[in-house]
């Protein structure tokens, strides 16, 4: 099938686009219906504030509408799996002006990233490593030091490894980021508590056996002060704030705030095609 589509893009490009187009438009639907079922349900629910501009899904939007709660303080995000650069949580943030650390164990990821982006800055630190629960703490201190940035503290964190995440977040609370977003695995639904340790296999092997379930991350981060606010609306990331934080938004329970997987959700095109261009003019 693969090679079929593959065919039909060389010899009937416009074809091709426009079927590109069409799923597109169908993905479109479907996600303003799913909106439409939670704002029936709960018309206060934070993803309804959720968008897109480099984020998988609509992770941008409900970032900035936590921000706009809770008031931004530091401006230093660090993100530990942070892909290719062109698609995760915390490019849009230092399109606003924030600084902070992309961390990624992909060699592929990095380098593509340092290809487009200005090294002469520190504004925006970019490394290639491999974390594990031992050693993510002491690396990341280290290098958030380095930013160009009168403060330290992280304002936001966000883990997505596909691994041990649970362990990573864990042993980097002694950190205090304000607001920590999490990728949680949405087929284990809401009372099941197990998670991933560094003991086990770090391949994903494309099966349920990865990650955290969202019953975890809740009673980890509970015990350390931070209470769930919301997930996302494909069933995948989930979002902590610091409880003395919180102003006109609520803490919400797992169950109000857990989203089934939606997978289908993932890849609609938000506008035009994804650039470094906006990110280098700001950080250079």
């Amino acid at each position: 099938m693969k090679i079929i589509k593959s065919i039909i893009k060389k010899i009937f490009p416009g074809i091709s686009y426009r079927l590109d187009e069409f799923k597109n438009l169908q993905k479109l639907s479907i996600l303003q219906n799913v909106r439409a079922e939670i704002y029936n349900k709960n018309p206060n629910a934070i993803l309804l504030n959720g968008f897109s501009v480099f984020s998988q899904v609509d992770e941008d939007g409900i970032i900035e509408h936590i921000y706009k709660d809770i008031g931004e303080r530091t401006k230093v995000f660090v993100e530990i799996g942070c892909g290719d650069g062109l698609e995760n949580n915390t490019h849009y943030l230092a399109l606003k002006g924030w600084c902070g650390l992309w961390v990624d164990g992909s060699s592929r990821n990095i380098d593509y990233i340092k290809q487009h982006i200005s090294k002469d800055q520190t504004k925006l630190l970019v490394e290639e490593f491999f974390v594990t629960p031992n050693n993510v703490l002491d690396f990341v201190t280290s290098k958030i030091s380095k930013l160009d940035s009168p403060e330290k503290n992280i304002d936001f964190l966000s883990v997505d490894i596909d691994s041990c995440d649970y362990e990573i977040t864990k042993a980097l609370l002694p950190l205090k980021p304000r607001v920590i977003c999490v990728e949680y695995n949405p087929d284990l639904r809401t009372i099941i508590d197990c998670h991933l340790t560094s003991d086990d296999s770090t391949s994903w092997d494309k099966t349920i056996y990865q990650g955290s379930s969202l019953r975890g991350y809740v009673d980890l981060l509970a015990d350390a002060g931070y209470c769930l606010v919301s997930c996302n609306i494909s069933g995948y990331n989930a979002f902590f704030v610091k409880k003395e934080l919180l102003k006109k938004i609520e803490q919400v329970s797992i169950e109000q705030a857990y989203q089934p997987p939606r997978e289908y959700l993932i890849g609609i095109v938000h506008g035009h095609k994804k650039s470094f261009r906006w990110l280098n003019k700001t950080i250079s």
